[in-house]
């Protein structure tokens, strides 16, 4: 997990299809917010696969699926999901 003032990152790395730990380390952030009354913003969490072979299930965060988005924004570099550089230098131009 990546943190930067009120925001957090969570990076996952998915082997043999097997996204369990994945999904418990999310799980375990949302239960940890609720038992230090934080709320993870569903309306405000983005979920980006990185992958050629399949795109998983939304991942959900207390019943409710975020949005997968095919680019995100992080520590001003633009970083899609086919980890091209085209989205993020026509923003800089």
């Amino acid at each position: 997990m990546v943190t930067f003032a009120d925001d957090n990152t969570v990076l996952g790395l998915i082997r043999n299809n097997d996204e369990m730990a994945y999904r418990d380390t999310v799980s375990q952030l949302a239960a940890w917010c609720a038992r230090n009354n934080l709320e993870l913003n569903v309306n405000k969490t983005v979920e980006m696969v990185i992958s050629s072979a399949r795109t998983p299930p939304p991942l959900l965060i207390n019943s409710s699926a975020g949005q997968v988005v095919n680019s995100v924004k992080f520590l001003g570099l633009t970083i899609t999901s086919d980890l091209k550089w085209e989205t993020h230098d026509q923003a800089h131009l």
